[in-house]
């Protein structure tokens, strides 16, 4: 383009454009939206011919927003999103479709369409896709529950939904970016950093006692550190409790459902004996019973193998098991109560002796006269 040589021009009035050269490879094709026949528009870059036509959603919101799209270079695959609620998946070579994602849902009042757009921003990565929502042309009042999407790359269905209005912006390295369109504030999705602690009720026991081992599990994420650490299926609320300002939430604190831990006991010999899992809940804490078979001393460990959530920790305490009789019991140890019936009896004592020695000292004092 260093002298501004045209090279072709086609002969068809693209009412709107709507998608706009999006990176099909070095040998295209380009895509535009052509208003008129709510189409995806697909031209050759070396000649500027039609190549073929796709829809562009489902009437009457059948309309490609800007930048809205996703192009998988290496299988030829192009995802882009639409007003209707959907997102499509075209074959980039043929326009041939491929899948239709599932729908965000009629249930919004706060958008003209009954539905939230996918028309917010799109990207990808590692077999996944991820749309969202956002205001059209800055309308007033601004609508309400916008959301971003992660939708499987093959089959279309929706991986998560969080109700926050965050357009994704990038993507690398299992880590995501992405801006809210309305307050200017930047996120970051990945996997995030936990901490497990572990202790033992009574670390020193008879054999043939139970003792309790508990610990916790904790989120230790830059943007709300030491937090609980939630289930994979409870994440997209705890999500919009931690970060989205959801007054709904806010004023009913969420309870889900916490994560596995794994547990094990070392021997003195050297043998590792499966304690089995404990859950944790919606605190971060987790708590198993256990009755060591026999005495010795023994190295607990509490470790959580991480998720597609959150990286991976361990934790880990001791125990000493004696012969029967010789440790600690795990009950409660007796209250001790006063005697107070032999304080009563020696105050009284006291109080009658000393009567007594005042009266022989008055008696002694009359024989005197």
């Amino acid at each position: 383009m260093d002298t501004g040589k045209l090279l072709w021009k086609n002969n068809q009035t693209v009412l709107d454009i709507g998608v706009r050269d999006p990176d099909g490879g070095p040998n295209g094709p380009i895509f535009l939206h052509d208003g008129a026949t709510q189409t995806l528009v697909a031209y050759d870059v070396k000649t500027g011919n039609e190549l073929y036509k796709a829809p562009a959603g489902e009437m009457p919101w059948a309309t490609i927003p800007d930048y809205c799209y996703v192009i998988n270079v290496e299988k030829r695959i192009m995802y882009y999103g639409s007003f209707d609620g959907h997102v499509y998946a075209i074959n980039v070579d043929t326009g041939k479709p491929i899948w239709t994602s599932d729908y965000m849902g009629d249930d919004t009042q706060e958008t003209i369409y009954g539905h939230q757009p996918l028309n917010g921003g799109g990207i990808g990565a590692d077999g996944k896709v991820y749309f969202s929502s956002t205001t059209v042309y800055s309308m007033m009042p601004r609508p309400r529950f916008h959301e971003i999407v992660a939708i499987n790359e093959t089959t279309g269905k929706f991986i998560w939904r969080l109700p926050l209005n965050i357009n994704p912006t990038a993507i690398a390295y299992g880590y995501m970016i992405g801006t809210d369109t309305e307050d200017g504030i930047q996120y970051g999705f990945g996997k995030g950093l936990t901490t497990t602690t572990v202790s033992i009720q009574n670390d020193a026991i008879s054999k043939g006692l139970s003792t309790l081992i508990k610990g916790t599990i904790m989120d230790m994420s830059p943007g709300k550190p030491n937090t609980p650490a939630v289930s994979e299926a409870d994440m997209s609320e705890w999500m919009d409790y931690l970060y989205g300002q959801n007054a709904t939430l806010i004023n009913n604190p969420p309870k889900p459902e916490g994560i596995t831990v794994r547990l094990a006991a070392v021997d003195s010999e050297g043998s590792v004996i499966d304690l089995g899992t404990a859950t944790s809940d919606s605190t971060g804490q987790f708590a198993l019973a256990w009755k060591p078979p026999t005495e010795g001393t023994y190295k607990i460990y509490a470790t959580f193998d991480g998720s597609e959530s959150y990286w991976g920790s361990y934790a880990g305490t001791a125990l000493s098991v004696t012969a029967a009789g010789t440790g600690t019991s795990p009950t409660e140890p007796a209250q001790t109560v006063p005697d107070y019936t032999m304080t009563i009896v020696g105050v009284g004592l006291a109080i009658i002796f000393a009567v007594a020695i005042v009266g022989l000292l008055l008696f002694m004092a009359l024989r005197k006269r």
